[in-house]
């Protein structure tokens, strides 16, 4: 039986650690080439007998280091070790798995996707960092933890694996499992997950926060309260055995947007706190489902966007987007927005509407069409007011009539004033004492 806590940190003796052999060069090694925080030897892939961590990126190479666990009854085993590393994205890598005791290792490569894999690496690592694992169903079984360093039959970066800390401790309060939240609103969100424990101590915050908000809870499902809306959360679950916690089950969640009211201060953005790229709409809009474009662009140009550095981007297709909701009715509702693009030519125009359903293009009702100039925005907004329109639709809506590029800007919805600004300002018959004004 292993005796718990099991830990290896290469300083001392380590009878239990199988390493393969070398293939090409390419070992596992157990040294001092790659430097610990807090020891001299570690174990690492070398390609001259553990003088260095380097490893020789020609030929295709499976190294294994491997050990036997002999579990005992605990409800679960907390696994952690340090590791660091180069290689290859999706070519040179670490994997690690956790494996019945009679599965022989073979002199290829362990099958890609392995249900056993229980770490993979996914990027580079410079510094040592620490993997914390929980291994659970373990119980009075062996078993095997195989570290796998493999590597393709060209490029890479120096240098290749590094493992130290290696670490097995016995758990007896169990983490709850599998995490879910359902029933999310722009304010609300019920969380609920596996466990036997008779009470959880349930912690979530903004992902962008520091601070958490604790509560201890019997109750599974438990519905989280008071939360910000379209903002990311997360939430850690730990069992309460006595005076003891588990680890933490995690998950995160967004909420969902809140309506949006215009009676005391309009709705306006220009886009300049919106995350970027394709596919990529506006906090709160929504985009036809399966469009990448338009999507909030930023430009080194300067013209694009007409305030700021950000706009609203349309690439070469027609698919229209929708504003937020908002709770006043679309009938006292106007919008007012900046808007260039189309051919290099005879520029383009856009339409304005409304819609009953955002995801989908065929329940856009079009009320108003703008013409733009493609190089320039208009010196004023253009306006529209939605007074007339007839149906049950909730959301505005714009798109461009021709598949070209279009840009939008500074977008504001407010209410329909009871006193219209006049619009259409021209000045004709011009004297040397005297002007004609009209208007609209």
């Amino acid at each position: 039986m292993t005796v718990f806590p099991y830990n290896q940190d290469f300083e001392g003796t380590y009878p239990e650690i199988a390493l393969s052999d070398a293939v090409s060069g390419n070992a596992w090694a157990i040294g001092t080439a790659a430097a610990t925080v807090d020891g001299e030897h570690s174990l690492y892939v070398s390609n001259d007998e553990g003088q260095s961590n380097a490893y020789t990126t020609s030929g295709t190479k499976n190294l294994y280091a491997s050990f036997f666990v002999e579990f005992g009854n605990a409800a679960e085993y907390e696994f952690s070790f340090d590791w660091k590393g180069s290689g290859e994205n999706s070519w040179d890598f670490l994997n690690v798995y956790l494996l019945d005791a009679d599965n022989a290792l073979p002199s290829g490569r362990i099958t890609s996707g392995n249900d056993n894999m229980i770490f993979h690496q996914s990027a580079f690592q410079a510094d040592w960092t620490t993997v914390d694992l929980i291994l659970n169903e373990v119980q009075n079984t062996t078993k095997k933890i195989v570290f796998h360093w493999y590597n393709d039959v060209s490029g890479g970066t120096n240098p290749p694996a590094a493992v130290d800390n290696i670490s097995i401790i016995e758990k007896n309060c169990a983490t709850p499992t599998a995490p879910t939240v359902d029933n999310i609103t722009s304010s609300s969100a019920q969380v609920s997950w596996t466990g036997d424990a008779e009470s959880y101590q349930l912690k979530y915050k903004t992902t962008a926060e520091e601070d958490w908000t604790e509560v201890t809870t019997s109750a599974n499902p438990y519905t989280i309260e008071s939360l910000t809306a379209n903002t990311n959360y997360t939430v850690e679950i730990k069992s309460i055995c006595g005076s003891d916690l588990s680890a933490a089950a995690t998950t995160t969640f967004k909420t969902e947007c809140a309506v949006i009211s215009v009676a005391e201060t309009p709705y306006t953005t220009s886009f300049e706190d919106d995350a970027t790229g394709s596919g990529t709409v506006p906090a709160c809009w929504t985009k036809v489902s399966g469009s990448s474009s338009p999507y909030v662009y930023t430009s080194s140009y300067s013209n694009y966007a007409r305030t700021g550095s950000k706009t609203l981007y349309w690439s070469y297709n027609t698919n229209p987007v929708a504003l937020p909701e908002f709770v006043e009715n679309v009938q006292g509702l106007q919008i007012s927005f900046f808007a260039r693009g189309g051919s290099y030519s005879g520029g383009g125009s856009m339409e304005v509407g409304v819609m009953t359903d955002p995801t989908d293009a065929e329940t856009f009702t079009s009320l108003a069409t703008i013409t733009t100039a493609y190089s320039s925005y208009p010196e004023e907004a253009y306006v529209v007011r939605f007074n007339e329109y007839i149906g049950d639709g909730h959301y505005i809506a714009m798109r461009p009539t021709t598949s070209s590029s279009y840009y939008v800007d500074d977008v504001t919805v407010k209410e329909i004033p009871s006193c219209l600004e006049p619009t259409g300002l021209a000045v004709s018959n011009i004297t040397s004492s005297s002007a004609q004004v009209s208007w609209t």
